[in-house]
């Protein structure tokens, strides 16, 4: 692996190279990132032959404690009520509609500089289609309803695109966002609220882009253990150009890396 790299820093026309790995290297990272998972379908997952995907330990659960999963997990009336209101005010980024990438352009520009220590930026809305809202994920922008202007801002990658039973598309992974109107697990929720209109069974959330671990355990999500990668970016075989940094101000996106 270290001899690909050393190729490709060798090769490549700029100063580094972003990447993440499940192995720890000779070189110091710029963090840990971790997934955190929350079945939004958990009586669903529990009939399908991948239930063991979503939890580990499933075949030794009696019924009380399924039932304690379900009530836990799954998204609940009150709770879908609470963010009807919410939901009017998320659209879709239509890739083709320039005005609304130029809007979504100065938005990003705007808040990445002032939210994060380390950020990926698109320089311009070329950028941004091919880096951040690439052809086949789902972007979803949050609308003022009293200003008219974007506050809110997520990306989510659908892991299986294959149609299940019911009509579900398996998981969603949140591969960008950026929140200034929402705050705390609030943030978590509504990733939570764009994954039940796309028809998900599960959501996975790293932590960056401002989600807290503490933020995503008050909204229920769990860590994957086993999902722990370090994110480098190497300036040389044995060099990082960034210094350690907390992840939840790192803004890379995932599908870009």
């Amino acid at each position: 692996m270290m001899t690909k790299l050393h190729n490709l820093l060798q090769a490549s026309k700029h100063t580094t190279v972003v990447f993440r790995s499940p192995l720890q290297l000779p070189v110091s990272a710029v963090g840990l990132v971790k997934w955190s998972q929350r079945s939004i379908a958990p009586g669903s997952i529990m009939r399908q032959r991948h239930a063991t995907e979503i939890f580990p330990d499933f075949y030794h659960y009696d019924e009380v404690l399924r039932a304690d999963i379900v009530a836990k997990h799954a998204l609940t009336k009150s709770f879908c009520a609470q963010k009807a209101a919410h939901c009017e005010g998320w659209c879709g980024v239509d890739r083709s509609n320039s005005e609304q990438v130029e809007l979504l352009h100065e938005f990003v520009t705007k808040n990445t500089v002032n939210l994060f220590d380390v950020a990926y930026l698109p320089e311009t809305t070329e950028d941004l289609l091919r880096a951040i809202v690439a052809d086949g994920i789902s972007a979803f922008v949050y609308v003022s309803p009293a200003s008219g202007a974007i506050t809110d801002f997520v990306v989510l990658r659908l892991r299986s695109l294959e149609q299940q039973t019911g009509g579900t598309r398996g998981a969603a992974m949140c591969v960008y966002a950026i929140f200034t109107s929402f705050k705390g697990p609030e943030k978590a929720e509504e990733v939570l609220v764009l994954c039940k209109t796309l028809k998900c069974e599960t959501v996975f959330i790293p932590n960056m882009f401002g989600f807290l671990d503490s933020e995503l355990s008050k909204a229920n999500f769990e860590e994957v253990l086993v999902c722990r990668e370090y994110l480098y970016v190497l300036k040389a075989l044995t060099e990082s150009a960034l210094p350690p940094t907390a992840l939840s101000k790192v803004a890379i996106p995932c599908a870009f890396i």
